[in-house]
């Protein structure tokens, strides 16, 4: 969504596709009442009350399931509509490819983290398992275990941890550090990977057709 996907007004400009005002206004007549409209009522206040913005989407399951870390701070329906866009990379048509000749990796995967120790091992071995060879690990002022969930992998010659000590006090510094850390890492890693993932701890991506993202990559 090139640098798009975690702007708040943005999302929301296509999470109203996906709300539905007369189911709303249906189970929820209070807000009828209210001097404003169903959708800003969600955006600002009913997902907290775990309202439903329409009658095929939970709004308390969907918070339990995918925002115990909402870094973005984004409504339920907002991060849903990020994720569904974050796989659409079939749309994407680059003009031409031009591979590697001998790559030291076929995959590797960048990302930012931030007190995620817990999640860390399964995430990792989940994409291992699709085929990702190398992690470059980026921990911003993380305070917890991570150093001792990542040092095996660092052991192994797996994970390379890097420490990120800039503090940021909103959402636009933030969006500005992590686009200036993925550039530089790109530039870096451009002859050392064929491909490269940027993706965040709490996102998995899998291939549909294939057992492993190498399959469908040599495919594509």
């Amino acid at each position: 969504m090139l640098g798009l996907d975690k702007n708040e007004k943005f999302l929301n400009l296509f999470a109203k596709y996906y709300f539905d005002d007369k189911y709303y206004l249906a189970n929820y007549p209070e807000v009828e009442k209210l001097n404003i409209s169903p959708f800003e009522h969600y955006v600002s206040l009913g997902w907290k009350e775990n309202k439903n913005p329409n009658a095929n989407f939970n709004t308390k399951f969907y918070v339990i399931k995918h925002l115990s870390i909402n870094k973005y701070n984004l409504n339920p329906l907002a991060h849903y509509v990020r994720c569904i866009s974050s796989l659409k990379f079939k749309d994407i048509k680059p003009a031409s490819v031009t591979l590697l000749k001998n790559p030291k990796y076929y995959i590797s995967l960048v990302a930012i983290f931030q007190n995620e120790a817990r999640f860390l091992k399964e995430w990792i071995e989940f994409y291992r398992i699709v085929g990702v060879e190398r992690f470059y690990l980026y921990s911003h002022l993380s305070k917890d275990n991570y150093r001792e969930v990542l040092q095996p992998y660092i052991d192994e010659g797996i994970v390379e941890l890097r420490e990120v000590t800039a503090v940021v006090s909103n959402k636009e510094e933030w969006n500005a550090l992590q686009t200036s850390l993925y550039t530089k890492t790109a530039k870096e890693l451009a002859k050392l990977t064929e491909w490269l993932i940027f993706v965040d701890s709490d996102e998995f991506l899998f291939p549909v057709n294939e057992e492993s993202l190498q399959q469908a990559l040599k495919k594509s």
